[in-house]
């Protein structure tokens, strides 16, 4: 069975999960990176912005390539412009084999 969410319950979930990660004591505040396929599409959480502090207006959206489809505005000081992760084509990567069909 497979499970398909759209582009903004993606958006939503990652900002959900990341704050429970750091709540958990899994993430620092600007450590690690998270993205979730979204039908065709990869939303990604950006590089050097406090996890738990993302809003969904936060993320950037690829493509299955990693050609980025929208990059999200810069939000004001104190925080940094976004910045996409630098673990965009290692994602895209898996998001790329994960849809490819078990082989026997």
């Amino acid at each position: 069975m497979t499970v398909s969410i759209d582009v903004d319950e993606a958006k939503q979930l990652i900002c959900e999960l990341c704050r429970l990660f750091y709540d958990q004591g899994w993430v620092s505040g600007t450590g690690g990176g998270i993205s979730i396929k979204a039908g065709d599409s990869i939303v990604m959480a950006p590089s050097g912005v406090q996890k738990e502090r993302m809003e969904p207006r936060d993320m950037f959206v690829l493509d299955a390539q990693g050609n980025v489809l929208h990059t999200p505005e810069a939000r004001s000081p104190p925080y940094k412009p976004p910045k996409l992760s630098e673990c965009a084509p290692l994602f895209t990567a898996v998001s790329d084999h994960a849809a490819q069909p078990a082989q026997e």
